[in-house]
């Protein structure tokens, strides 16, 4: 008897033990295993890169606890918050390749969706883009113009491939090291610049492209020189008649011929220096005159191809001799001139 309640009371306290069991197991959860999460992985190539050229993003999804050719679902790849592309995982898998990244850092992550479960993100790939290259090169419309005429100084600034589009911003010129303009370039990557306002001489022009977000700065391998004539115009002088005897009347014509390609517009200085006397001036239409002791002039236009003159009416010295007069046309606007002398031989 004593044997059977020994046996109930283990019984039950097997039963007890049993629900006790069953209790913890009804409350207890199980801790996740991580190895057995979805994980993304992004990689870019390559990296850095070039402005214009290929970049191939590729994005892997994967679970220990999932077949590969179950992780289908979708890829959407950001460019910091904006999508670049959505493409559906094949194995896990999708990619883009793109020439579109602009020079600078980029930001990259990969979205993997399926169904309802969470959407799993990458961890962030920064894609650095060096901006595009840049050549320029510097002509003349013109390397050899007169005072008055324009040529055109053409600084054009091209990219060097990958690069797809045509560079932007400004150039800075310089004259003889010292920076004198800045253009900014036309729609085809051009800055053009009009050269009329040089001084004459030998001009050693050099162009600098600063560069903008998109292309480094260049500047032109090889100097351009641009050079700015002046049209002077050409003296001369002649008596006629130019032997005469002591006291005779006597023509001494004076003139200034434009034989330059520009018009020379009320900008020429044409005298006559001599001590012998006029007894009369007959100047060119339209002139503005004028004399003191030993100089008379006139202030004249000179269209080019043309001659234009002063006749002065003298009487020759009484006493024989060989008597000179010289005479000058001036450019006054640059004050350049040339110069004549006419002789008088009196016997």
């Amino acid at each position: 008897m004593v044997n059977q309640r020994s046996q109930v009371r283990r019984l039950a306290f097997a039963a007890a033990a049993l629900m006790i069991a069953s209790g913890a197991l009804a409350v207890v959860t199980p801790a996740v295993d991580a190895t057995t999460a979805t994980t993304v992985t992004l990689t870019a190539s390559p990296n850095p890169s070039a402005y214009g050229q290929s970049v191939a993003i590729r994005a892997t999804a994967s679970d220990p606890a999932t077949p590969v050719a179950q992780l289908t679902g979708s890829v959407t790849i950001l460019d910091g918050s904006a999508a670049l592309v959505t493409r559906a995982a094949v194995n896990g898998k999708a990619s883009l390749t793109t020439t579109k990244l602009t020079p600078g850092d980029h930001s990259l992550t990969a979205v993997y969706a399926q169904g309802t479960a969470a959407e799993t993100v990458s961890a962030p790939v920064v894609q650095h883009v060096n901006p595009g290259h840049t050549t320029l090169t510097l002509s003349s419309s013109n390397p050899a113009v007169y005072v008055g005429q324009t040529a055109n100084v053409t600084a054009a600034v091209q990219r060097v491939a990958p690069a797809p589009a045509v560079p932007q911003g400004t150039v800075d010129f310089s004259d003889d090291g010292y920076s004198f303009a800045s253009v900014s370039l036309n729609a085809v990557g051009k800055a053009v610049l009009p050269v009329s306002s040089l001084s004459p001489g030998v001009h050693t022009l050099t162009a600098t492209y600063t560069g903008s977000d998109a292309y480094d700065p260049s500047t032109g391998p090889t100097a351009l020189t641009q050079t700015i004539l002046v049209n002077v115009p050409v003296a001369g002088a002649t008596f006629t008649p130019n032997t005469v005897s002591p006291g005779t009347a006597t023509k001494l014509l004076v003139s200034a011929t434009n034989t330059g390609p520009t018009a020379l517009n009320g900008n020429v200085a044409l005298g006559v220096l001599t001590s012998l006397p006029a007894t009369s001036i007959t100047p060119p239409a339209g002139a503005i005159c004028g004399a003191r002791p030993g100089l008379y002039y006139c202030l004249i236009s000179v269209p080019k191809g043309t001659t234009r003159s002063i006749t002065l009416t003298m009487n020759a010295p009484g006493l024989p001799g060989s008597y000179s007069v010289n005479s000058y046309a001036r450019n006054i606007d640059t004050g350049d001139e040339t110069s004549a002398t006419a002789t008088l031989t009196v016997g």
